[in-house]
């Protein structure tokens, strides 16, 4: 007759130890080897620009008062102006509250109806007409909503998931696998078994800011598809041509844009802008509104759709904000965006430079 011994453990608690030891040495060697394989391809760790990441800039904005030199806007702005080079001319605290692909509005109205804001703001505003109806979604609203919400005085400790998810990126944030938000198994798909995978051109930084390497990328093809994505993707465009007959298609397609009507402009728009930028003003900050440089058949396509006279001189003759518009600046026009919409990282310091000399915000080193 078989026997049992009840208080028996199978399999036994070594084995388990041994499994699991395994397993964790067989991850961990896979991400080493996939690391080193990603780097000697030119592949970067890259931060993941996150909501909590957001959050962390805006509760600065607010700490830092006077000091505070805030970049509202989107992709431009992010990648466009030098963070460091900002701090050390203008002796100010540069925040990036700028958000890719996301409306000015929510954050720039947020900055107005919060009493600490009493810094500077430097708002990057893209042609067309200016509007501050608020927007019920989107990246920016959002995380400025999650911002109100943090900051309605009530004490919050930090959850487990918190604590578990500012971990996880401040590991993510030094590997590779993770670049982009992606994953080792997604790395290792789309990176290392793919033989046309190049290095990301693009990298986000601690501090918000991010840097773009166009020669890492396939030109014109890129450039195309930038411009495309500029003006909506038209579905007559057929983009399965070849570059240089796509080239042909989107000129013809930009050559015939007109002029967004002039009404489309709202005196109500301008006015909800204007008292934005007061309310700032009013408790001794300072805001600047700038138009940044582009390029090729983006500028083109802005130009006819939303002509200068029609638009940005409207906002320039009706702010009190400090207006810089780079076509009427020599030294802010002299740049050329290699995408249409943005500079590369080697111009971005000079650009920077030039910008704090236009906006006046370098020190004041006279004895």
């Amino acid at each position: 007759m078989l026997s049992f011994i009840s208080n028996s453990e199978w399999p036994p608690p070594r084995a388990w130890k041994l499994t699991i030891g395994g397993a964790l040495l067989t991850l961990l060697a896979f991400v080493a080897t996939t690391e080193i394989i990603l780097a000697r391809r030119g592949f970067a760790p890259t931060v993941h620009d996150t909501q909590a990441l957001w959050l962390k800039e805006r509760e600065r904005a607010s700490a830092l008062g006077k000091r505070a030199l805030i970049l509202v806007g989107a992709s431009r702005i992010q990648l466009d102006i030098d963070l460091d080079i900002l701090r050390r001319t203008t002796g100010l605290e540069p925040v990036q509250l700028a958000i890719d692909g996301s409306s000015y509005v929510p954050v720039l109205e947020g900055l107005a109806h919060d009493p600490s804001i009493r810094g500077t703001v430097v708002l990057d505003l893209i042609p067309g007409p200016v509007s501050l109806e608020r927007q019920s979604s989107g990246a920016s609203h959002d995380f400025q909503a999650e911002y109100e919400t943090s900051a309605d005085g009530k004490i919050r400790w930090p959850t487990y998931r918190d604590i578990d998810a500012r971990m996880s990126d401040a590991m993510r944030n030094h590997l590779i696998n993770y670049a982009d938000g992606g994953r080792p198994w997604d790395a290792f798909q789309n990176r290392i078994i793919n033989p046309e995978a190049t290095p990301q051109y693009l990298s986000t930084f601690a501090d918000r800011s991010r840097r773009a390497d166009y020669q890492r990328v396939k030109m014109p093809d890129f450039y195309l598809s930038r411009v495309l994505r500029h003006l909506g993707n038209p579905p007559e465009i057929d983009t399965s041509l070849p570059a240089d007959r796509l080239a042909q298609k989107v000129e013809d397609y930009v050559s015939r844009l007109e002029p967004t009507a002039a009404s489309a402009q709202t005196t109500k728009g301008l006015v909800d802008l204007e008292r934005t930028v007061a309310a700032i003003q009013s408790r001794g900050g300072k805001v600047i509104i700038v138009s940044l440089p582009t390029s090729g058949l983006v500028h083109e396509a802005d130009t006819r759709r939303f002509p200068k006279s029609l638009y940005w001189d409207r906002v320039a003759a009706t702010t009190s904000a400090h207006a810089i518009h780079s076509q009427e600046h020599p030294e802010l026009s002299r740049f050329a965006c290699p995408d249409g919409s943005h500079l590369d990282q080697r111009d971005v310091p000079a650009f920077t430079t030039a910008f704090v000399r236009a906006a006046g915000l370098g020190l004041d080193r006279s004895p």
